[in-house]
C-alpha cells in the first residue's frame, strides 16, 4: 500500500506547465508564410475569362463641335455591334444611359466612379471609349478599352485620319482587338463554365487583396466574378503586409567568426546578410563556428517597423531589434513576417437578377470584441490562430470568424463571430466540464459534477477464499452508480469551493460460485476545487453499504489530480484505499481503469474470507 500512495503523491507534486495540447492552431509565421506562398503563385494561374467579354459602346466624345451626322456615328457602332467574334460581344451604351449613370455633365476622361456604376448596372465587362478632336490635318482619333470594374485602361490606340471614314475606323478598331491579350483584364474571372447564372463585383479598401470564393482562389481585388451559381458563397479577402529589411548585420567580438544560414555557409563577421535571406517567414537555423569563444550580435531594421522574430524560446521581439550577446554555437531564429489581415463574409447569389451584385470590403475599420470566460486563463483560439488566454481584448477585420475557447477538463467552445467596422462586441462564455469520475462507492473520487451522472464498474481478476484452507476461486463484482453533485454551494477566497454530492448505488458480488447483492446510498463533501496553479481536488464523504447481512459505514478522503484530460483518483477508506485513473477527454461519456483496490476486502468480505485486490473498468455517462 506503501508504495502505491508514494507513486501517487510524486505524481501529484508534477507540474505540467511546461506541457501543452496542440489543437491544429497555427501561428503567425505560419499562416504569413502560406499566405505569402499562396499569393507567389497567385499571377501566375488566376481564373480565366471562359465567355466572351462584354464591351461597351460608349457615344463619340467630342472636345470640340465636329461636323459629323449621328447617323455616321451610329453606322460605326451598328457594324461592331453586328462583329462575329468568339473573344467579344458588344452592346451600344446611349447618352441616355451616360446620364442616369451620372446626372452630372461629363467631361473627358471620365471619372472612375462611371466605369463602376455602368459595369454594376448594366454587367458590362469593358468600355470602348471614343475621343475625336479636330486637327489642321484632318482627326485626331483616340480609342480606349477600360476596365469595368477598376477603371484602368487596358489598351490606347490613337490614329490621325483625314476624315472620318466608316471601313478605315473599323479596321482600325479590329487591329486594336486582336492586340488585346488573351485574358483582356486580370480584374475579370468566371467561376465556372456554366450558363450564366449570377454576377458578383468585389471591391476593397486597398485594392490588390486576394479574393477566394468557396475556397478558391479567384483573383486580386477589385474583381468581376461571372458565371457564379445562384445560392449561398463564402467570400474571403486577405492581404499581406509585406516587409522589407533595411540592416540585417552580424557583428562579433573577436571578429572573424564564421557563419552558417541553413548550413550555407554566409562569411565571417563583421557580416551584412543578404535580405533575401531571410525574406521568407520561417525558421532558420544560424549557426557560428570558431576556435575561441565569442559574443555575436544580429542587428535587424525593417521597414515598416513592428516585424516580430524570435530567437530559441526566447520572448518574440519586433524590430528593430539587436540579439545581442549571442555566445552558443547554435541558434534558431523565427521570422514570423507581418500577420496578414483577412476578411471572411458571405453573399447569396439571386437568379435572373438585372444588375450585378456588389460587396464592399475595408478591411482596415475594426470592431473592438472582448472574449471572457467563466475560467480564468481559457486559450482563445481565432480562425485557427492561438490570441492567448482570456479575458483578451482585440481589434479584428469585419466579416466572419471562427472562435474556439479551449481548456482541459471542460467543453470546447465553438462559435462563429459576425462582425461589423465600427462596433464593440463583449462576449462572455460559461464553460461547462467535461465527463468526470464523480463516485461515492467503492472507489470514491475527488470530483463533483453538476449534472446527473451513472455509472457500471466491473471487477474482477481476483481469488477468493472461504478461509485460509479453503481452495481458491474467482471473485468479482459488477456495479451501477448514479449521483448528483453540487460543486459550489459556496466559495472561500479564489480557491476554496465548497460542493455537495449524493448518490445510490446496486452492485453484484460473485464468490466462487456463490452470488449476493449490495446497495448503498451516501454522500460526499467537496473542500477543495482545482485551482489554475494545482489542479488538485481534495473530498471527504461517506456511506452506508446495505448488505444482507448487516450495515457497514464507510468514510472516505479522496484526492483527484489532473493531468490534462487524464486524472489520478486515490481514496482513503475506513476499509483500505483504491488507486484508478480517469480519462475526461469526451464531452460526456467518462472512462476508467481501476488499478488498485484493497478497499473492498473488509467492505464485501467476512469473518475468516480472503479476497485478493481487485482490479476493474468502468465506464460512465453524464446527463
Amino acid at each position: 500500500m506503501f508504495k502505491y500512495t508514494l507513486l501517487f503523491f510524486v505524481l501529484f507534486s508534477f507540474n505540467p506547465s511546461f506541457a501543452q495540447i496542440n489543437i491544429a492552431t497555427k501561428n503567425a509565421g505560419e499562416k504569413t508564410g502560406a499566405f505569402l506562398g499562396q499569393q507567389a503563385s497567385l499571377l501566375k494561374s488566376p481564373k480565366r475569362q471562359l465567355f466572351p467579354l462584354r464591351i461597351g459602346i460608349l457615344p463619340w466624345y467630342f472636345e470640340t463641335p465636329v461636323p459629323l451626322s449621328q447617323a455616321l456615328e451610329s453606322t460605326w457602332a451598328q457594324r461592331l455591334s453586328e462583329t462575329q467574334s468568339a473573344r467579344f460581344q458588344f452592346k451600344r451604351l446611349s447618352p441616355e444611359i451616360l446620364k442616369a449613370a451620372s446626372p452630372e455633365p461629363l467631361s473627358y476622361p471620365y471619372p472612375r466612379n462611371l466605369w463602376s456604376e455602368l459595369c454594376h448596372r448594366h454587367k458590362i465587362d469593358l468600355f470602348l471609349q471614343t475621343h475625336i478632336e479636330k486637327t489642321s490635318q484632318g482627326f485626331w482619333f483616340n480609342i480606349q478599352f477600360i476596365d469595368g470594374i477598376s477603371g484602368k485602361i487596358i489598351k490606347s490606340n490613337q490614329k490621325l485620319l483625314k476624315s472620318i471614314e466608316i471601313n478605315e475606323l473599323t479596321e482600325f478598331i479590329q487591329k486594336t482587338f486582336n492586340a488585346l491579350p488573351a485574358s483582356a483584364s486580370e480584374n475579370i474571372a468566371d467561376f465556372a463554365a456554366l450558363s450564366d447564372l449570377g454576377e458578383l463585383h468585389i471591391e476593397t479598401t486597398p485594392e490588390g487583396m486576394a479574393v477566394y470564393i468557396d475556397g478558391q482562389i479567384m483573383g486580386v481585388s477589385p474583381l468581376l466574378i461571372r458565371h457564379l451559381p445562384t445560392g449561398d458563397h463564402q467570400i474571403s479577402v486577405r492581404e499581406s503586409k509585406t516587409f522589407e529589411y533595411q540592416i540585417l548585420r552580424l557583428t562579433s567580438n573577436p571578429s572573424g567568426v564564421t557563419v552558417f544560414i541553413n548550413q550555407q555557409n554566409e562569411g565571417q563577421t563583421p557580416l551584412s546578410l543578404p535580405f533575401e535571406l531571410l525574406k521568407t517567414p520561417g525558421s532558420y537555423l544560424i549557426e557560428f563556428q570558431s576556435n575561441t569563444n565569442f559574443k555575436a550580435d544580429l542587428e535587424i531594421l525593417t521597414q515598416p517597423d513592428g516585424v516580430p522574430f524570435q530567437l530559441d524560446q526566447n520572448t518574440l521581439r519586433r524590430s528593430p531589434v539587436t540579439f545581442q550577446q549571442l555566445s552558443n554555437k547554435t541558434y534558431r531564429l523565427q521570422v514570423l513576417g507581418n500577420h496578414p489581415v483577412e476578411v471572411n463574409s458571405s453573399v447569396t447569389i439571386e437568379k435572373d437578377k438585372q444588375e450585378a451584385q456588389q460587396l464592399k470590403i475595408t478591411p482596415y475599420k475594426f470592431a473592438k470584441v472582448v472574449i471572457d470566460a467563466s475560467e480564468e486563463s481559457t486559450e482563445i483560439i481565432l480562425n485557427q490562430e492561438s490570441k492567448g488566454e482570456s479575458p483578451l481584448s482585440l481589434n479584428l477585420s469585419e466579416g466572419f470568424h471562427d472562435l474556439l475557447l479551449n481548456k482541459p477538463r471542460f467543453k470546447r467552445i465553438s462559435q462563429k463571430l459576425q462582425l461589423e467596422a465600427g462596433k464593440t462586441y463583449d462576449y462572455h462564455f460559461q464553460l461547462e466540464t467535461k465527463s468526470i469520475d464523480t463516485s461515492i462507492f467503492l472507489t470514491p473520487t475527488g470530483e463533483i459534477s453538476p449534472h446527473f451522472n451513472i455509472s457500471s464498474k466491473l471487477f474482477g481478476l481476483a481469488n477468493y477464499k472461504a478461509n485460509a484452507t479453503s481452495n481458491a476461486m474467482g471473485a468479482g463484482l459488477a456495479s451501477l452508480e448514479v449521483d448528483y453533485g453540487w460543486p459550489a454551494l459556496g466559495k472561500f477566497y479564489n480557491f476554496l469551493d465548497l460542493g455537495l454530492s449524493l448518490g445510490g448505488y446496486a452492485a453484484v458480488l460473485q464468490k466462487g460460485d456463490q452470488f449476493s447483492t449490495l446497495q448503498g446510498f451516501g454522500g460526499k463533501l467537496q473542500l477543495f476545487k482545482e485551482n489554475n496553479a494545482v489542479p488538485v481536488s481534495v473530498a471527504v464523504g461517506g456511506y452506508l453499504n446495505l448488505d444482507t447481512q448487516s450495515i457497514k459505514p464507510v468514510g472516505f478522503i479522496s484526492l483527484s489530480r489532473n493531468f490534462f484530460d487524464f486524472a489520478l483518483h486515490l481514496g482513503l477508506q475506513t476499509h483500505g484505499m483504491n488507486l484508478n485513473i480517469g480519462y475526461n477527454g469526451f464531452d460526456n461519456l467518462k472512462l476508467g481503469f481501476v488499478v488498485f483496490a484493497n478497499s473492498l476486502f473488509g467492505l464485501l468480505t467476512e469473518s475468516g474470507e480472503e479476497i485478493s485486490t481487485l482490479y476493474g473498468i468502468q465506464a460512465g455517462y453524464r446527463f
